[in-house]
């Protein structure tokens, strides 16, 4: 448990959430500039994308944070939704957010969308999981209990309630973004890709089924529920994406097809 890494000469906590996400964005920009440029697009394009996602993924999860604890948090103090030191983030609200702002700006930079969206695709697998080990270092989005070995306790001034062991879904999450990144290279590797946008396709749709089966594993309630309670926000929003991405698929195979008769 580490909700504070190390604090800055000053008095300035960095904070462990904030530091993991921001070093997998780091790390996942790079990495998927290098695939890029082997493709024919320039770096530089890679790293704008990775500020972009920074930033709006930060400014998305928190906006979804205050939507979904309004009541029970902001509405007597509106703003303390701009108290960004005291954390509360969702993930998914940044990932939309994040995703929309680099779509609009590749869109106003002629980009090829659907070739960048199949290089960022596995390392959008590394910015997760290290975004999850962020969590878990707080404490957040913590699992149901669990008599498994690998049960995780967390201590008291963690979010979690303590001495109690949890699926350690946080990590889950992580061996997920692992398995994205080695299969996407791997399908690099033997130059797989049936159509332009295939692989980021195939991420949203695996990535959403996984997201609803760890979502039975969680237990931090505050997350919300839809549907009296049917399903989480989380699974909704899961849903969602894989909707968005099939449709997607198969728009863009069907635009690879015709490009090919033409």
């Amino acid at each position: 448990m580490h909700p504070v890494l190390f604090v800055l000469p000053g008095g300035f906590p960095i904070y462990g959430y904030g530091f993991m996400l921001a070093l997998g964005i780091l790390v996942g920009a790079f990495g998927a500039a290098h695939t890029a440029s082997l493709d024919g697009i320039p770096r530089t394009r890679l790293y704008d994308f990775g500020l972009l996602s920074f930033a709006f993924g930060v400014l998305g999860g928190r906006l979804e944070y205050v939507r979904t604890h309004w009541g029970e948090k902001f509405a007597s103090d509106p703003w303390s939704a701009l108290a960004l030191r005291d954390g509360g983030y969702v993930f998914y609200g940044g990932f939309v957010c994040a995703v929309a702002a680099c779509v609009i700006w590749g869109r106003l930079h002629k980009l090829p969308l659907a070739r960048v969206a199949d290089h960022a695709a596995p390392f959008i697998g590394v910015g997760i999981g290290f975004a999850r080990l962020g969590c878990f270092l707080v404490g957040c989005c913590y699992g149901c209990p669990t008599e498994l070995p690998w049960g995780v306790s967390f201590p008291a001034e963690a979010i979690a309630p303590p001495d109690i062991a949890r699926h350690p879904t946080q990590l889950y999450e992580s061996l997920f973004a692992l398995v994205v990144l080695f299969g996407g290279l791997t399908l690099y590797r033997l130059r797989w890709k049936h159509f332009d946008g295939s692989v980021m396709a195939i991420f949203g749709v695996l990535y959403g089924l996984w997201r609803i089966f760890v979502e039975t594993l969680r237990c931090d309630g505050e997350r919300g529920y839809v549907l009296d309670g049917w399903m989480t926000n989380g699974q909704f929003t899961s849903l969602f994406i894989i909707g968005i991405s099939l449709t997607m698929g198969i728009w863009l195979r069907q635009l690879g097809r015709r490009a090919g008769a033409r």
